[in-house]
């Protein structure tokens, strides 16, 4: 069940009032809502249509799958049955290992902090809360999930939550007030892509702190400034020791989450970034970019050896030369 801290921060009646603009908009104030009302439609219609598209690459596949199956005899189904059911026995013996080894060790503590909430719109707010929802699911079905925290949890952000069907059964304490307020400041971490320094290894001593803002990059670097002037330390996903990608390094709530469970369970950064990155960033393993580019270099060394012998030859045909009576004589070589 949410366990929802009381606090002076939680006592907002009437919060939702100071949200509506009760005066007229200017003309200027009128355009830019204007500008991105239409924006917002935009990125609705673009959102829908790879939404349709990916469901029509995820129906191809099914297909494709099915008319594979179908193509095989008796036995070899029966076969392929037999070994996605051995599959199933191990994958399961892993999750039961890896729930063993986190029953002996205390679940790192991971925040979302929620204080942005005059940072963003009416329809980001809602995306936030759909991002909280999928990384509370994730937890939820992880072998060995995560202490998870929301903090700063009042206005929009929590009448939008409390919109969520079960909202107050989630297995997660929620603070109305601000993560400062609930832990000591030398263990928290706070995660931003602006860091310089990279997150190693998971402390179950340390607090990780996921900033909640969803602002279309409109705060570029907010998170990152603020937790530095309270003075809270600050890391970064290490993305570009372990992956290349040519997109920018932030990511949806749900997803650094995500991330940071994926590690917890099989403490490798490069499994964790394949597994909980979106396809969509076209992240790849620097070990695979660097295989592949070296596989590469050594067929274009081929190629050039192979221009230079057939170079050779030519050199060699070229020593032929024709004489003052028009017959052709071998040139001596020098």
């Amino acid at each position: 069940m949410a366990d929802l801290k009381s606090d002076p921060a939680d006592s907002s009646a009437g919060e939702d009032n100071a949200y509506c603009d009760t005066k007229s908009l200017s003309r200027k104030q009128a355009k830019k809502l204007a500008r991105r009302e239409q924006q917002e439609a935009r990125w609705a219609s673009r959102k829908q249509a790879k939404k349709e598209a990916r469901k029509v690459a995820k129906a191809k596949v099914q297909q494709e799958k099915q008319a594979a199956w179908e193509k095989l005899t008796p036995d070899q189904q029966q076969e392929r049955r037999r070994q996605a059911s051995e599959a199933r026995l191990v994958r399961e013996a892993e999750r039961q290992a890896s729930a063993l080894l986190a029953a002996e060790q205390p679940a790192p503590v991971c925040i979302v902090d929620l204080d942005f909430d005059e940072l963003m719109e009416d329809s980001e707010i809602t995306s936030l809360a759909q991002q909280l929802m999928y990384a509370y699911g994730a937890n939820k079905r992880a072998s060995a999930p995560l202490s998870f925290h929301l903090t700063s949890v009042r206005g929009r952000i929590l009448s939008q939550l409390q919109r969520i069907n079960g909202f107050p059964n989630w297995k997660v304490t929620v603070h109305g007030s601000s993560y400062l307020e609930n832990f000591s400041r030398e263990r928290l971490v706070y995660l931003s892509s602006e860091a310089s320094e990279p997150l190693e290894l998971l402390d179950p001593n340390e607090v990780y702190v996921i900033g909640g803002l969803v602002d279309h990059n409109r705060h570029k670097g907010f998170t990152h400034e603020r937790a530095t002037r309270e003075g809270v330390r600050t890391v970064r996903l290490p993305i570009d020791e372990h992956m290349q990608m040519h997109q920018r390094r932030v990511l949806a709530v749900n997803h650094v989450f995500e991330i940071l469970l994926c590690f917890m369970h099989c403490n490798d950064w490069t499994e964790a970034f394949i597994r909980a990155m979106p396809e969509r960033r076209g992240a790849q393993p620097r070990a695979l970019v660097a295989s592949a580019t070296a596989v590469a270099d050594g067929d274009n060394a081929t190629a050039i050896g192979n221009l230079d012998s057939r170079g050779a030859s030519e050199g060699s045909l070229a020593q032929a030369c024709v004489t003052d009576d028009g017959n052709t004589a071998a040139q001596p070589s020098l």
